[in-house]
C-alpha cells in the first residue's frame, strides 16, 4: 500500500520510481549537532568507561536529535544531574563531577 502511494506521488511528479529501490530519509544534522554528539561520546566513553564500539556510543552515533541521545543515557542509567553535569561540561569545558555515584 506504502509503495503504490509513494508510486502515485511520484507519478505526478513524472518522476517513475526505480524499481528495487528502497528510499530512506535520514535528517540532516548540523555542524553544531555533530561537534555535540561527538562531545557526548567522548563524556560517555570516559563517564562510563565504554569501549568505542559499545551499543549506547554507536546509538549515539547513529542519532538525529538531542532527545534520541538523552533516551539512550535514559536507558544507560543517567539521571537528571548526570545530564545537567554533562550540559555544563559542554557549555564551560570544564570538568564537572556527578552526585549520583556514576
Amino acid at each position: 500500500m506504502f509503495d503504490d502511494r509513494i508510486s502515485a506521488i511520484l507519478s505526478t511528479l513524472n518522476m517513475p520510481p526505480e524499481s528495487g529501490v528502497q528510499m530512506q530519509i535520514v535528517p540532516a544534522t548540523t555542524p553544531q549537532f555533530d561537534n555535540f554528539k561527538q562531545f557526548v561520546i567522548q563524556y560517555v566513553q570516559e563517564h562510563n568507561n565504554l569501549e568505542p564500539n559499545h551499543q549506547v556510543i554507536l546509538q549515539i552515533e547513529n542519532s538525529s536529535t538531542v532527545e534520541e541521545i538523552e533516551s539512550y543515557l535514559k536507558n544507560h542509567n543517567y539521571c537528571d544531574e548526570c545530564f545537567l553535569k554533562l550540559y555544563r561540561k559542554f557549555a564551560t569545558g570544564e570538568p564537572q563531577g556527578c552526585g549520583c555515584g556514576m
